[in-house]
């Protein structure tokens, strides 16, 4: 059977691999890029939901989407030198990922910045505080603390901002807990 009747019997197939692999290196950069913003959803498992499907189609499917997406489009296979290179850059991304990914499901957005305690509700609008949160990766790291005043937006999502307590005015807040 030549090459072409094959190749078109997985067109339709190649391509939703291709889609699926390219929305996973989009995720993936999305969300190095959303880490610079002052967002955080108040939903654990939407976290680890986005986290899951992001590692699966980066770090599962996108290796064979560039495979398919870049080798099978040449018409020449035995002849072209960047297909051998193609494919060990490809295992090797599927090797380092398949190692990665199950590491990942322990470090990365494990536990969240947890509220240890309201130190201000606005007093215009309540939902609107102050708070001290704690955030402990592990039983054996130091506890990080930081002081932020969060504003809920949709729902899910909350605006995070920093607050330093030496220069914060407390007009319009009411204190919570000391």
């Amino acid at each position: 059977m030549p090459f072409r009747a094959y190749a078109n019997r997985w067109t339709g197939w190649r391509r939703w691999v291709v889609i699926l692999g390219w929305t996973g290196v989009t995720l993936a950069v999305a969300d190095v890029l959303f880490r610079f913003l002052p967002f955080e959803t108040t939903c654990t498992y939407l976290v680890r939901g986005f986290d899951l499907v992001r590692n699966i189609l980066f770090g599962v499917v996108g290796p064979f989407a560039v495979w398919l997406h870049v080798a099978l489009r040449e018409e020449n296979k035995h002849e072209s030198p960047a297909r051998g290179i193609l494919l060990l850059l490809t295992l090797a991304w599927l090797l380092v990922l398949l190692i990665v990914l199950p590491l990942s499901f322990f470090f990365e957005d494990a536990v969240p910045w947890q509220t240890k305690r309201v130190l201000y509700r606005s007093e215009e609008n309540p939902s609107i505080r102050i708070t001290e949160q704690t955030y402990n990766l592990f039983v054996t790291t130091s506890t990080t603390y930081r002081v932020v005043k969060l504003t809920p937006v949709l729902g899910l999502w909350q605006l995070v901002q920093p607050v330093d307590t030496a220069r914060f005015n407390p007009n319009g807040w009411q204190r919570v807990s000391p």
